[in-house]
Order: structure tokens, then C-alpha cells, then sequence
């Protein structure tokens, strides 16, 4: 069976977070995990905004110890290192798409006969399940190659500066996107039509 041989092949840690939290009864239908390097791509745009980022914040290193090697016995170019931290958040931005790969890797989602359940590894392991009644507005974003995303639930907020921000949560940089939407959907009416399934 393919669901099967796909949570075989699943790495050992995860494999045993699906083992585990699956119920008495409850079979898998579809697993699968995102694809990495797509998700990792969502991230080209902090590298383009990285660029110009840390080579200002270097620029002004440089200006503030007066282009030359502080001497920092005598105290003097200590104002260069207020650039520190730029430098840093221009570091963190580039290796943006290093992270988003390495968090596709220790994620799997899986559709059950009684619920979408959405794992992550990590520091703290994330357990997201949502049941069949909760299956209310289901998105579907296909790319021309068939991947794409279920997007499960919104949250939308304002920030500080009264932008509007959102969060997509759901199955997200999968291949066969449309495919595993139909297995979703099907979940979804057994809380409509509980007598037919």
C-alpha cells in the first residue's frame, strides 16, 4: 500500500511521532512531507532585502573606525561596534532559506479517516490536528507543476504600524496538491453526511 510504504520511508523521528499519536482505529489515508527547496525559495525575497542590509551596515562599520583597524586598547573605534547587530540580523536574513529547508525536513502532514493532523520537530514538538467539523474553507494554491498548497486556516491582525499581517496554516509545498484536496474534502463531509462514511 502506498500510504504504507510512504510512512516508511519517513525519517525514524518522525515516522515515530505519526506511530504514536495515531488512535485506535485511526488509519492514515495520505502522508506526506513539504518539499523543501520550494519552501526554501519563499525565502528569496530576505535575501534580496539581506543584501543591501549588510552591505550598509558594513559600509558604516567601516565609516565608524574611520576605514582603517580599530585599536580597541586605546578605546578608540568602540562606535564600530554598534554595527554588530545589523551585521548579525543581515546574517540571520541570508540563512533564511537554510532554516525553512531545514524545518520542511522535520515536518509531515498526514489525512486520516478522522482528522488532518500537522506535525513539526523541533526544540518543542507541534502538534496541530483539525477534525472533520473544523474542515469549513479549504484553499487550495496549485503551481503549473501540480504542487501547491491547503491552506486550513487564516489568522489576520494589524501590527504596530496598523499593517495588515497573515498566517497560513495547513499543507503547505506538497506535490499532488489537487489529489490530497480531494482526500481532505471527503474528511471534511463526514461531518456533514456522518451516516454515509
Amino acid at each position: 500500500m502506498k500510504v504504507d510504504r510512504q510512512l516508511r520511508e519517513l525519517p525514524d523521528q518522525l515516522y515515530s511521532l505519526v506511530a504514536a499519536e495515531l488512535e485506535p482505529g485511526e488509519k492514515l489515508t495520505w502522508i506526506g512531507q513539504p518539499i523543501a527547496w520550494r519552501a526554501a525559495l519563499k525565502n528569496i525575497p530576505l535575501i534580496l532585502f539581506a543584501i543591501p542590509w549588510t552591505g550598509f551596515a558594513l559600509i558604516w562599520m567601516a565609516g565608524a573606525a574611520e576605514f582603517r583597524i580599530p585599536d580597541f586598547q586605546n578605546g578608540e573605534g568602540i562606535m564600530c561596534l554598534f554595527g554588530l547587530p545589523f551585521i548579525l540580523i543581515g546574517l540571520a536574513l541570508f540563512s533564511s532559506p537554510l532554516w525553512s529547508y531545514r524545518h520542511s525536513n522535520r515536518t509531515v502532514y498526514c489525512v486520516t479517516n478522522r482528522r488532518v493532523l500537522l506535525i513539526t520537530r523541533g526544540f518543542q514538538t507541534t502538534f496541530r490536528s483539525f477534525l472533520p467539523e473544523a474542515l469549513l474553507n479549504i484553499e487550495r494554491r496549485q503551481n503549473s507543476d501540480g504542487s501547491g498548497d491547503i491552506i486550513l486556516e487564516r489568522h489576520e491582525w494589524r501590527d504596530s504600524e496598523n499593517n495588515r499581517k497573515v498566517k497560513e496554516v495547513g499543507i503547505m509545498a506538497i506535490p499532488d496538491v489537487q489529489d490530497v484536496e480531494k482526500l481532505v474534502i471527503e474528511l471534511a463531509e463526514t461531518a456533514r453526511y456522518p451516516g454515509q462514511w
